[in-house]
């Protein structure tokens, strides 16, 4: 499934809309340059689920946690990530025992993590100057929300 988001505001709508249709649990691997706007649709989702405070990028502590309507919702950054074992000394899996939805900035740096992705978003530069977006599926979990995403119509 493609997108194209031609604004920064576009890109807060489309966070929106993915948060108007996300179900626990979830992982979302989001994938693109630094500048392409994942914290942003993250940020937005956030909003949405009814998070009050204020949203920051966890790249220094690679993990930020937020109890939203949804419950449980862990937002990683793993641009900084030295070493597998640094993810292992965060306790990563036990995370993904609350069934939470999780986000994953930057996926790639820690490929044991790529199967336990349920949805894989990458967002590059358009010619145009917005961003061109992908989502695919990773698991049948990923198909569900691929088909209510599709269903939704953002």
């Amino acid at each position: 499934m493609n997108f194209y988001l031609s604004s920064e505001q576009e890109s807060e709508r489309f966070g929106i809309n993915i948060a108007d249709i996300v179900k626990p649990p979830l992982i979302i691997g989001w994938q693109g340059e630094i500048g392409m706007g994942k914290t942003t649709i993250i940020r937005a989702m956030l909003k949405n689920l009814g998070v009050k405070s204020a949203v920051k990028s966890p790249t220094f502590n690679l993990v930020e946690s937020y109890q939203t309507k949804l419950g449980v919702f862990y937002h990683f950054d793993l641009y900084r990530l030295k070493s597998l074992y640094d993810l292992e000394d965060l306790g990563f899996r036990d995370y993904l025992l609350d069934d939470p939805v999780c986000c994953i900035e930057w996926p790639a740096n820690a490929p044991l993590l790529m199967p336990l992705l349920d949805v894989l978003i990458t967002i590059e530069l358009s010619a145009q100057g917005g961003r061109n977006v992908h989502i695919s599926a990773q698991t049948s979990v990923g198909k569900q929300f691929l088909h209510n995403l599709a269903a939704y119509k953002c």
